[in-house]
């Protein structure tokens, strides 16, 4: 018999996370102000990588422009 195990990740695009060797962080939207929040990741898998700590589930992480940010800065939602 074989077992599996299968867990709930979250998860985000490479392209939201900044930082290098461990020292990783996203930017979340915190009603309109981006705020940096230093993040831990797990497996990577092509362009998606597992978050283990430092978001939730539900919250508003920003997926673009994250090289041009700073904390504090205004942000607005725009829908595609």
């Amino acid at each position: 018999m074989l077992s599996m195990k299968i867990k709930k990740a979250i998860t985000l695009p490479l392209k939201a996370i900044g930082g290098s060797e461990g020292n990783y962080y996203v930017f979340k939207n915190n009603n309109g102000v981006a705020k940096k929040q230093t993040i831990t990741t797990g497996e990577i898998s092509g362009d998606i990588v597992e978050i283990k700590s430092g978001v939730k589930d539900g919250e508003s992480v920003i997926t673009t422009n994250v090289g041009n940010l700073q904390d504090g800065d205004g942000v607005k939602v725009v829908t595609e």
